[in-house]
């Protein structure tokens, strides 16, 4: 997905997404975190670098991968630091974890997710919505930040069905996550 909206530096693309390739890959990602959440999983890792994208038009098909950050969703795995489940998010210039929620990047208190335990995962998806109506990265890291401080000034285009109050909460704190 990351190269079919042209962000990709590898494997960059002329033929960018219309509305409604976007609108289905908002609706093949909502069922894919429901699936995970009815098998009891938290993703942790659900960006546009994940979702395979393939075929294009009306048969564009979306594929969640990378699983290798995915934890059950059990109260023990919350605070778990073992390395196998524990990620490091530390950011640098270079490296950026816009779709970890600001609650798992914190040092103090640890945790690998917040509760509901699906609110990871719905930081994420509010993340992707964004990212999927802005024209470039730094604009939607801009209007996330903006969105997660409530900034009523910025309205995003085309906003796939979410309202502007939508993606505030998606954005917020953890447990007025919806």
């Amino acid at each position: 997905l990351h190269s079919a909206l042209g962000w990709s530096r590898d494997q960059p693309t002329d033929e960018h997404l219309n509305q409604e390739e976007k609108e289905s890959i908002v609706k093949q990602a909502t069922q894919a975190l429901i699936y995970l959440m009815d098998m009891g999983l938290i993703h942790r890792d659900f960006r546009t670098t994940n979702l395979m994208v393939s075929y294009r038009k009306a048969d564009i098909q979306v594929r969640v991968i990378d699983l290798g950050h995915t934890i059950l969703a059990e109260e023990h795995q919350c605070r778990n630091k073992s390395a196998v489940v524990r990620c490091n998010w530390k950011e640098d210039e270079k490296r950026k974890f816009d779709w970890a929620p600001p609650e798992v990047k914190a040092k103090e208190p640890f945790m690998n997710f917040s509760y509901p335990v699906h609110s990871f995962d719905i930081f994420s998806f509010g993340v992707l919505a964004v990212q999927l109506q802005a024209t470039a990265m730094q604009q939607a890291r801009l209007s996330v930040s903006r969105l997660m401080g409530n900034d009523q000034s910025e309205k995003l285009a085309g906003k796939l069905a979410f309202s502007h109050q939508t993606l505030s909460k998606m954005l917020g704190e953890a447990s007025g996550r919806p």
